[in-house]
């Protein structure tokens, strides 16, 4: 019987270190991945703060899109702290 429950014990521990190491190891990733996504995130809300309308249909901005008064950046009414 005491070996029984020597044995039951040992395979406890060790597979409570198993499931630390594999649970450390699932959150690390998790944390990884979550930076990831905040940071391309990050980058769409910055190039979405300034809305160009332009009047025209979609097209690439040039120089002389900046020229004109219908084409400049609109401040959105976000603030951005």
């Amino acid at each position: 019987m005491n070996d029984i429950l020597k044995t039951y014990m040992e395979r406890f521990r060790e597979n409570r270190h198993t499931l630390r190491r594999y649970t450390a190891f699932v959150l690390a990733l998790a944390m990884i991945t979550t930076l990831f996504v905040n940071w391309q995130l990050h980058g769409v809300g910055i190039s979405m703060t300034a809305q160009y309308q332009c009047g025209e249909e979609e097209h690439t901005h040039t120089a002389d899109c900046y020229t004109k008064p219908s084409c400049r950046p609109q401040v959105s009414s976000y603030s951005v702290v």
